[in-house]
């Protein structure tokens, strides 16, 4: 995806169509992780991940 000002969000597919990781691609070329190491249960939805600035989300799926 591109913003009007050039920055771009970048992301990964595995084989199973998962997204990981996330990039957030500043209109300089900097870039930054934004989302990182999703695990994903095996009916698809995302169970937790690991943001840039290093903090974890778990999420309980039944």
């Amino acid at each position: 995806m591109t913003f009007p000002d050039g920055a771009q969000v970048k992301y990964q597919r595995n084989l199973l169509g998962e997204i990981s990781p996330i990039h957030y691609v500043a209109p300089d070329g900097s870039s930054q992780t934004v989302v990182e190491a999703v695990q994903y249960v095996p009916f698809g939805a995302a169970r937790g991940w690991r943001y840039g600035n290093g903090r974890l989300l778990h999420r309980r799926l039944d």
